[in-house]
């Protein structure tokens, strides 16, 4: 009597273990996770890739703009010396030009400028005085005012350059900046990766076996194949299902109830040979 209470207790262990479809797991299942861990896989690689040549820009754009700099560099440079020469020249100009000016005109009490012009020996000959010293004048103020010109020009570009440097320096800051983030956002990928590849090995190695194991995409693992055997040598009867009722004295067999009704797969509960069919008055 006690035998059979414990192989009651024991059958009823192994029957009661949950078998909702939720917890089944078909091959198909394991495959699509690992095809989905392998497209991830490729995403990550593409990601890294991506940030990897994106670094790769972005240190070349900073080598241009450093060498941008030094070019504006020697710029600057010349400018500034050409800027001392034009101030030196300009200088020696209005010299000469004062002290011809002062040589032309009114000096004290003489007028030079129209006793040169006045002292002509005909009209052609004043006429053509008159014009040389208009000329001559109008040379030297013209000559002034191109090298004003000039130094107002090289200042203007000089102001140029300072600020395109201002704008390269912050540009490279900014570069520089973005290499970083870029590392870090690829060495979370590595590391992502890295995790991915264990996920790629672990459903490798699943599928391998189940497909060794004869599963099918559509099998139920533990059900369809793959069967699995309980410690006390018993299996699943049905992939769903709920206890109806239990074994007793009257009733030497515990009865499992399915939602799916006639469409509920039964499988053999263990190993064994089938020695009778028959259908009893319940339609069983």
């Amino acid at each position: 009597m006690i035998n059979k209470k414990w192989l009651l207790v024991i059958i009823m262990c192994v029957f009661l273990i949950p078998t909702i479809k939720g917890n089944a797991i078909t091959l198909g299942e394991y495959e699509a996770k690992l095809a989905k861990y392998k497209a991830d896989y490729e995403a990550n690689q593409s990601q890294q890739n991506k940030a990897a040549n994106d670094i790769a820009s972005a240190n070349n754009e900073i080598n241009s703009l450093k060498n941008e700099i030094i070019r504006l560099n020697k710029e600057a440079e010349t400018l500034v010396q050409e800027i001392e020469e034009y101030n030196v020249d300009i200088k020696d100009k209005i010299k000469e030009s004062k002290e011809l000016i002062e040589y032309l005109e009114v000096s004290q009490k003489s007028n030079m400028y129209l006793e040169y012009v006045f002292d002509a020996s005909s009209l052609k000959d004043l006429y053509y005085r008159s014009a040389t010293v208009q000329e001559l004048i109008e040379y030297n103020n013209k000559t002034i005012d191109e090298l004003n010109k000039m130094i107002s020009d090289n200042k203007a570009r000089e102001e140029a350059i300072k600020k395109r440097k201002e704008e390269i320096n912050n540009k490279e800051v900014a570069l520089s900046n973005k290499v970083v983030s870029l590392g870090q956002q690829r060495n979370t990928l590595s590391a992502g990766a890295v995790t991915i590849e264990k996920e790629i090995k672990s459903y490798e190695e699943k599928v391998k076996f189940y497909k060794n194991k004869g599963c099918k995409t559509n099998d139920v693992i533990g059900v369809n194949c793959a069967v699995e055997i309980s410690t006390f040598g018993f299996r699943r009867p049905t992939e769903t299902g709920y206890v109806t009722q239990e074994a007793s004295s009257s009733h030497r067999g515990l009865d499992i109830g399915s939602r799916r009704g006639t469409g509920e797969k039964i499988y053999p509960v263990g190993d064994g040979t089938i020695e009778e069919i028959y259908r009893d008055y319940y339609g069983a």
